[in-house]
């Protein structure tokens, strides 16, 4: 996956290659190639145009996963865009009666799928040398939420992606507020998320809000006290512990190890 920049953090298992990576290509087409391995890209920040879906313009906290064997060219949009990649190897991507992959590229809409990716920039950040298991597990596990065959068994409601808006939104703080805007009892609120996201309310606003912090993070020199008081915490000691908490490592080492000034 080097094509797309350069490298900040890689870790690698049996079947998978984990990899964060920042633009140094930007605004040149990168030649046309193909993989045998499948791929797996999520844009944190930033954007960038591929083929691989007819010219597919993708923006900041976009997935997008290309099968084996994929032919396509790219284009980097944003000096210093920051992508997370994992690459498969093909054999795992072969049908199985209760399990089945994507055949053709496609910009990916669960947050089941992004849970498991802030899951591996953890373990790819921290270094999986030493936690193999744990790397492969995480890697089998986002396999499971890319099932064709498990996605179309279920059809989120219309107005859960509102849901996911207002709670992105810092000034929509109540659950019974948003459940009220949504039209749905809190109670099913939090249901349906579990079955769809894999999370709670609250955790997909925290986990949206600390990762906006890795982004200024790695975009802005702007001190960790100033940016946690941005973003709402009490103190910078309460962010960091959130933070630690959700990628393994502390707002300053995550910094230091993604610089790209």
């Amino acid at each position: 996956m080097g094509f797309i920049g350069s490298s900040l953090a890689t870790a690698k298992t049996e079947k998978f290659q984990y990899g964060l990576w920042t633009a140094d290509q930007v605004g040149e087409d990168v030649t046309a190639h193909g993989h045998e391995e499948a791929h797996l890209m999520w844009v944190m920040n930033g954007a960038f145009t591929t083929g691989a879906e007819g010219e597919c313009k993708s923006h900041q906290d976009t997935i997008v996963y290309n099968p084996p064997e994929t032919f396509h060219t790219d284009k980097i949009e944003t000096p210093g865009a920051l992508f997370f990649s994992v690459t498969i190897e093909p054999e795992l991507c072969q049908r199985e009666d209760d399990f089945l992959l994507p055949v053709a590229p496609w910009k990916v809409s669960n947050e089941k799928t992004r849970s498991r990716l802030r899951r591996l920039l953890s373990a790819c950040v921290i270094d999986t040398e030493n936690d193999q298991l744990i790397a492969e597990s995480s890697g089998y596990e986002l396999l499971s939420t890319l099932s064709v065959s498990d996605v179309l068994q279920r059809t989120p409601p219309r107005w859960l992606k509102r849901v996911c808006d207002l709670l992105r939104d810092e000034a929509h703080s109540s659950l019974d507020e948003i459940s009220r805007e949504a039209g749905v009892h809190p109670t099913h609120l939090i249901r349906t998320f579990r079955a769809f996201l894999d999370c709670t309310p609250g955790e997909y606003a925290r986990s949206w809000r600390l990762l906006s912090v890795a982004r200024m993070l790695t975009e802005q020199r702007t001190p960790i006290c100033e940016i946690a008081a941005v973003f709402g915490y009490s103190d910078q000691s309460h962010m960091t512990k959130q933070f630690r908490r959700s990628f393994g490592v502390t707002p300053a080492e995550f910094r230091a190890r993604t610089n790209s000034f």
